[in-house]
């Protein structure tokens, strides 16, 4: 019996069964968590929850307008380092709702 590595395994099982952009959205999350806690204060960092991730475009929950202005303040080093950890350029905007 041959093994196979999830890792191989996971991205052609989802192509397969159309769920590419649903896990790659749930990686872009993930990524965009530990980013903003990377990247931001604790009491900015607190108050945004990633919350979607569609066409390029990758939307958090804010706290307050001031938590919103903050993100966009530091919108181009967020989004260049969670390309980097992707290894590719997925995220184009950030956005809050």
């Amino acid at each position: 019996m041959t093994f196979h590595s999830l890792r191989d395994l996971l991205p052609r099982t989802a192509n397969k069964f159309g769920l590419k952009g649903e896990l790659q959205a749930a990686l872009v999350l993930q990524l965009a968590t530990d980013s903003i806690r990377e990247a931001l204060p604790d009491q900015v960092s607190d108050q945004l929850v990633p919350k979607r991730f569609s066409k390029g475009e990758l939307w958090f929950e804010s706290g307050s307008s001031v938590v919103s202005h903050q993100l966009q303040l530091k919108s181009q080093q967020l989004i260049g380092l969670i390309n980097q950890k992707l290894g590719q350029e997925l995220v184009k905007s950030l956005r809050t709702c």
